[in-house]
């Protein structure tokens, strides 16, 4: 997996490039991870060179997702191809996943949740 990692006024952007599976899974999280020390409101995933995602890719999101809602923040997926979307909504975490088509609509919604300043 490849990671283009970007931070900047309480948004963190993460464009991946690869298999979101088991081995992609864990430098994804290690990114994140990395990142979260700076406390960013809101995470956008760009995936839309993602061609697969799977239960390992899956637990990743939910880690995430759960990660920004405790300090009240936001996580936007953008550019889900149609497999990944399927395995999303087949898992039934859609709901819990902001999904957008472009990275203008993920990071308008963003910055809408990100306090002025931060």
């Amino acid at each position: 997996m490849d990671i283009i990692t970007t931070s900047k006024d309480g948004l963190l952007i993460l464009a991946l490039n690869g298999r979101f599976d088991t081995f992609g899974a864990g430098p994804v999280q290690q990114a994140l991870d990395a990142h979260f020390q700076e406390r960013p409101q809101a995470v956008i995933l760009d995936m839309t060179n993602v061609d697969f995602i799977s239960s390992a890719g899956i637990r990743v999101l939910l880690i995430t997702a759960k990660e920004v809602e405790i300090r009240k923040g936001v996580l936007a997926l953008v550019g889900l191809k149609p497999y990944c979307r399927e395995v999303i909504t087949s898992t039934h975490i859609a709901g819990m996943l902001s999904q957008f088509d472009t990275m203008d609509q993920a990071k308008a919604f963003c910055r809408g949740n990100v306090p002025a300043g931060a």
